[in-house]
């Protein structure tokens, strides 16, 4: 935190920055200063594992057989079963994501060509209460190969759902099929 208020110093003498502008601007070092703080250390007391024994990540799939290019339908519910509150922080609007899997390679992400709002928060979970959200993705995905937007083939392949907080909780892999 010395850091911050150290560069801002110099910005200011670099700049030769009027005395409202400084003001300003050390108040928003300072402001970032603090939210960086609670982020990042606060509410950290135990382990990372003691944090995900409360949560659980559930995924349910409206319909796991598709026709190639229809969009899957898959509900996320993170839940905390635990006796204590549970403190899940986002360094970005996203809540959940959606992974493609062929086998034991990563095709693609619902939130791949998406962007998020850039802010940082925290939810706390009581015990008994869930956060929940209905992702939609046709299965597109960027082709390394062709370079361009691609579908799966017809076949068999795996989704897993990703509550992207910290801490990080990924579901099983639950086998969906793409018809022609």
């Amino acid at each position: 935190m010395e850091n911050v208020f150290k560069s801002a110093l110099s910005l200011i003498k670099i700049m030769k920055i009027s005395g409202s502008f400084a003001l300003i601007l050390i108040l928003v070092c300072i402001v970032t200063a603090v939210t960086l703080f609670f982020v990042f250390y606060a509410n950290s007391s135990g382990s990372k594992e003691s944090k995900k024994e409360g949560l659980e990540l559930i995924i349910d799939i409206e319909n796991p057989s598709i026709k190639r290019g229809e969009k899957l339908v898959a509900k996320l519910i993170l839940k905390n079963n635990g006796k204590e509150d549970e403190f899940i922080d986002f360094f970005s609007a996203q809540r959940f994501d959606l992974h493609l899997y062929k086998g034991k390679e990563l095709l693609g992400r619902w939130s791949d060509e998406m962007m998020f709002a850039q802010v940082m928060g925290q939810i706390i979970l009581k015990p008994g209460e869930s956060l929940e959200d209905t992702l939609e993705w046709d299965l597109s995905y960027f082709d390394k190969e062709t370079g361009a937007e691609a579908f799966p083939a017809p076949g068999k392949y795996g989704i897993v759902g990703v509550m992207v907080g910290r801490p990080r909780l990924e579901t099983e892999e639950l086998p969906i099929t793409i018809r022609a």
